[in-house]
């Protein structure tokens, strides 16, 4: 039986601390990071206009007695910070009072403190040092506009380290951002250890229909919504593919991905056999198995026929269809050993309606449903064996042992959609394949940063070892 320290969630690496200590951080079980520091008065928001009520959510007035869950509430849309449970990353715009003080760019990453102390909250800002840079491969643009002001595929990315040195690529995965792809591999932790891929050339893209880069949501008008085109792992990867060349990169020294992260990898590799030396792939496969395809019907049953969804013709956000899809996709998230160890309790939720409510009603409950749907499509039809020879279409076998990039596998023990058996018998076939699996109860979200720091720091020790064997 898994101990409940198997729970203790671990907060996303981000960058060098300052002007906090480590004994105040590991106090309130926050990140290090490079950061500004602000003390808000309390209360942070502002105050209601004349005639309106406080929400019914809204913490009581002395902050001493507030729970994580009254602290947490405080921070819904209307205020300009989303709602996300302590340690986790969130945005925070510069129009919000009290950070336009102390910084006047664009939107940035901050980490959100639940503890008070003297009656006023701390927020430390984690400023990600990568910026988000907008490609197109028509014109080899490595500065394009944004998705909307384009009718080509525009895929978005960040740049991390020396173009010298050797490249390592990382693609988002499913509902992933870059701000929190993998960053625990190539932002220090502040522990003293460089990253794991600190003297490369990192480059973290945004998968087509994750709202970053082209998406239903955010492509012009006549492409948006239902208009979108159905994309694919291959519009992806060759999109990636010019996107390196346009960089100068002739060769990755690695191509790492965590889910769909992981299934593009596979696909590089299969697509352009000599560009990438290596990959890893963390809890992924090389092909979506009938058993996943059928999962991803449950939440996308529930989004398509919700009452606002109208056939995808809906003119305000499917909110009740994109909260059903996140609900009936949570428990497949996890394991069954995560919910009777009651998890949700270390991530500071004192009931699991409360953790679904908060972490996957509103948070992934606010994403368009069409990016939704499009991201799931791709994925669904995830599946190497469509670039072999016409008579090899379908043999997984032959598709994997073409493979000539040495293959790290890294799947979760208790992994209910990539389970660690189908990486076992995809190693099999592989000509250089490693196999390493994580001994984690926090389901499929133990590969991508989510789980514990132990789940963490097992994913950055086989990744240091691999890159340097």
């Amino acid at each position: 039986m898994a101990s409940r320290t198997a729970c203790k969630a671990a907060a996303p690496d981000v960058t060098e601390s300052i002007q906090i200590s480590s004994e105040e951080r590991e106090a309130l079980g926050v990140p290090p990071a490079n950061v500004i520091r602000i003390r808000a008065p309390n209360p942070v928001f502002p105050p209601p206009s004349r005639g309106e009520k406080r929400p019914a959510s809204s913490p009581p007035s002395s902050p001493s007695r507030r729970s994580d869950k009254e602290n947490l509430e405080m921070f819904t849309p209307k205020y300009r910070a989303p709602l996300v449970p302590r340690g986790r990353p969130c945005r925070l715009f510069a129009s919000n009072s009290h950070v336009a003080n102390r910084h006047h760019g664009p939107p940035f990453v901050g980490f959100l403190i639940t503890a008070a102390q003297d009656g006023r909250y701390i927020f430390l800002l984690a400023i990600m040092a990568g910026e988000t840079k907008y490609f197109t491969a028509d014109s080899a643009n490595l500065d394009a506009l944004e998705p909307s002001q384009n009718s080509s595929l525009t895929l978005a990315y960040r740049t991390f380290g020396e173009r010298n040195k050797p490249a390592v690529l990382i693609s988002s995965c499913f509902s992933g951002k870059l701000d929190t792809t993998l960053t625990f591999l190539y932002i220090a932790s502040g522990d003293g250890n460089p990253p794991v891929l600190q003297g490369y050339f990192v480059v973290v893209c945004g998968l087509l229909g994750g709202s970053e880069s082209s998406s239903p949501s955010n492509a012009p008008a006549a492409l948006h919504g239902p208009a979108f085109p159905k994309t694919s792992y291959e519009d992806n990867i060759r999109l990636q593919y010019a996107l390196c060349s346009a960089l100068g990169i002739t060769e990755l020294a690695a191509y790492i991905g965590f889910s769909m992260g992981g299934q593009q990898a596979y696909h590089m590799a299969t697509i352009y056999p000599d560009f990438a030396a290596r990959i890893v792939v963390i809890a992924s496969s090389a092909r979506t198995s009938w058993h996943n395809w059928s999962f991803l019907e449950g939440p996308k049953a529930a989004l398509v026929n919700s009452v606002d969804f109208h056939d995808g013709h809906y003119q305000v956000p499917a909110t009740r269809g994109t909260r059903a899809f996140s609900r009936v996709y949570s428990t497949w998230a996890l394991s069954q050993a995560w919910f009777r160890h009651r998890c949700w309790e270390t991530l500071g939720f004192s009931s699991l309606e409360e953790y679904l409510r908060v972490v996957w009603d509103e948070r992934r409950g606010a994403w368009d449903a069409h990016d939704l749907l499009c991201q799931l499509q791709t994925w669904q039809r995830g599946d190497i064996t469509l670039f072999g020879a016409e008579e090899d279409k379908g043999n997984l076998p032959k598709a994997l042992g073409r493979i000539k990039a040495k293959v790290l596998l890294m799947p979760s023990r208790t992994d209910m959609y990539f389970p660690p058996e189908d990486s076992e018998e995809e190693v099999k076939h592989l000509k250089r394949g490693d196999l390493k699996v994580i001994q984690s109860i926090w389901g499929h979200i133990a590969g991508g940063g989510s789980g514990t720091k132990e789940d963490n720091e097992f994913i950055k020790l086989q990744v240091k070892r691999f890159l340097a064997d």
